[in-house]
């Protein structure tokens, strides 16, 4: 073992030399391979309990795509990018959704309820089978005592308005003749003011298929006048519930938008790059340098 000690440390360098020196001057041997290595192209294999792999930046969403979600979805969007948020939109959605099919339901049973009491009691003076018709026609049943007759004198040819002015019909005749008869003056039946005026009797009086009258039944009365406005209430709120859906599909659409794209924005705004190296100077020095570049 024949080693030229004096050629070895020789070799050294000289403030490399000394009993609390010689460790740093091995650690800068194998910086020194390490970066020789790298700029060879050979990358050093690393433990990775001791080189743990660096976070990966997460990609922000594409502010389209997160816009689609939250409006197929209210919350979604927002869920999508790990936005607390999303939890008031989705509340709201299932809330809305429930209440309406709740308000929807009570309207159709308090709708069948009031039309087959009119049916039963009110409207058994009709003639022919049943039909049901629109919400006006059973809004005039809770105001009007009785239909009255479409035609008051069957023996005479044509039609002869209900004179009975507290009948539905008596008091549309009331206005026919308001509206066409200039004046308030008395017209004969072949009169063109007459014509015009039963023209218009014609067209909106009730007919004998369509017939009502409460008669003693006040007590009926009120509690159709009450099932009929509650049934219209929850249509209307229902119909209510339907707006704030769609309102909150929209806000919540467009603040996820919003959201992805200050996202977007501050992610291209805090990318940073880092650059370090490790180079041998002359005079037996390490030189190490930083950068970072925004």
């Amino acid at each position: 073992m024949g080693t030229d000690r004096r050629g070895l440390r020789e070799s050294i360098p000289v403030s490399s030399r000394g009993p609390g020196r010689r460790a740093a001057g091995a650690a800068l041997i194998l910086l020194s391979a390490v970066v020789a290595g790298g700029a060879a192209g050979q990358t050093p294999a690393r433990d990775p309990r001791l080189w743990p792999a660096p976070p990966q930046a997460s990609v922000p969403l594409n502010p389209g795509t997160a816009f689609l979600a939250s409006a197929l979805a209210p919350g979604a969007g927002q869920y999508l990018q790990k936005a607390d948020r999303w939890v008031p939109y989705a509340v709201l959605e299932v809330w809305a959704w429930i209440t309406f099919l709740e308000r929807r339901r009570d309207s159709r049973d308090l709708s069948r309820r009031y039309r087959d009491l009119a049916w039963s009691v009110a409207r058994r003076v009709s003639t022919g089978a049943r039909r049901d018709t629109v919400f006006d026609y059973y809004e005039t049943m809770s105001r009007f005592a009785a239909s009255g007759a479409f035609d008051a004198d069957l023996q005479r040819s044509g039609v002869q308005p209900d004179p009975d002015p507290t009948t539905f019909n008596g008091d549309l005749w009331l206005l026919a003749r308001a509206l066409f008869f200039p004046g308030g003056a008395a017209y004969p039946e072949g009169s063109p003011e007459y014509q015009r005026a039963l023209g218009y009797y014609q067209r909106h009086a009730i007919p004998s298929s369509f017939a009502w009258a409460w008669g003693d039944s006040n007590l009926e009365q009120r509690v159709f006048g009450e099932l009929m406005r509650g049934s219209d209430g929850a249509y209307r709120t229902a119909t209510q519930l339907l707006a704030v859906i769609v309102a909150n599909h929209l806000v919540s659409a467009i603040d996820a938008l919003v959201l992805a794209r200050l996202e977007r924005a501050s992610a291209a705004s805090l990318t940073a790059r880092f650059e370090s190296g490790l180079e041998w100077e002359r005079g037996g020095r390490w030189s190490v340098g930083v950068r970072l570049g925004w």
